[in-house]
């Protein structure tokens, strides 16, 4: 039975664990599952945008209709009849022509919905680029679309010809998907590297495809794609002595580290005393304290309410009375 045969009943008998819904499809290969803010043609956050244009204390109830105007979607009639409804000016030339555009590229892609080679060359038909990948997200998270590499490819093609960094978690998802490409894992490496060169935060990706050599491919070819990590994206050349799974799971954990520091600090850093630039050991790179990194981290006040006994301590006299 072919790898990827063999991935999809494992993932199947987990959801079956679990009891999650056939519908996960969208939350495994989709970006956009749960948000209603997501611009493509199954749009639901028309309830929202009708409020708003009801309230006339609003600041923005018009810029919000606009922008439910500026992409195609199921819902696009109804908000530009609300629009008119209760705007206060004439409607100018530009919303009446995204609503237009929007609401005729609409018809076509539910027309040929089901035939996704019609529905690529619909697509294209759109001009801003978030909008097209959101409905490629939600094409792929849809039925069994994630099989059709016609699709893929699109995608594939789109991003890299606008040169979109969103290119590298398509190409994680789909390496996971079709294990056997082995041109697809190269084409995956080499944006890696690409985008590693252009300053953006790749550590995630470089472990990704690490990993997946490790439980795909060649052990020995895995310490040799970190050694290739390392040095573009902390700048120092390391060699390490190929071992075993668990040798290179724990370079692993300080590789990381070294990488996201890397990324946080630009200025190339000399490598630490427990690391040589020749080779390492686990039992050296264990002994260093981890150090965790959060984005945009905010303390927060939660409205616990106190337990009863944490309000008696707080608020009874421990005097004794007689």
């Amino acid at each position: 039975m072919p790898v990827e045969k063999i991935f999809a009943l494992n993932l199947s008998k987990q959801c079956n664990t679990v009891h999650l819904s056939p519908t996960i499809n969208l939350c495994l290969y989709s970006t956009i599952y749960g948000d209603k803010n997501a611009k493509h043609t199954e749009w639901r956050n028309q309830n929202n945008v009708i409020a708003q244009l009801k309230n006339y204390t609003s600041k923005n109830r018009f810029e919000l209709a606009e922008e439910a105007l500026s992409f195609p979607h199921r819902y696009i009639e109804a908000i530009y009849g609300k629009y008119l409804f209760y705007s206060v000016s004439p409607i100018t030339d530009d919303v009446k022509y995204k609503y237009d555009t929007n609401k005729r590229i609409y018809d076509n892609i539910n027309e040929i919905r089901h035939d996704i080679n019609k529905w690529i060359k619909c697509i294209k038909g759109i001009q801003d680029k978030e909008v097209i990948i959101q409905n490629i997200e939600l094409k792929l998270g849809k039925y069994s679309n994630y099989k059709n590499k016609n699709l893929w490819k699109f995608y594939f093609k789109f991003l890299k010809k606008n040169n979109l960094k969103e290119i590298l978690e398509a190409y994680r998802k789909y390496t996971r998907l079709f294990i056997s490409d082995k041109e697809a894992i190269e084409k995956y490496r080499q944006e890696i590297i690409k985008f590693t060169h252009l300053k953006e935060s790749t550590t995630k990706y470089w472990i990704d495809t690490i990993k997946y050599e490790m439980t795909f491919g060649n052990l020995e070819h895995a310490y040799g794609i970190l050694e290739c990590g390392m040095e573009v994206v902390v700048g120092t050349q390391y060699n390490f002595l190929a071992k075993d799974e668990k040798h290179l799971n724990g370079i692993l954990l300080i590789c990381r580290i070294l990488m996201m520091q890397a990324e946080t600090n630009p200025t190339p850093a000399p490598a630490p005393a427990t690391i040589s630039n020749h080779q390492i050991e686990v039992k050296h790179l264990l002994s260093q304290t981890p150090t965790v990194y959060f984005e945009c981290a905010n303390r927060q006040s939660l409205p616990f309410r106190q337990s009863y006994i944490q309000y008696i301590l707080n608020n009874a006299n421990a005097i004794i009375r007689n």
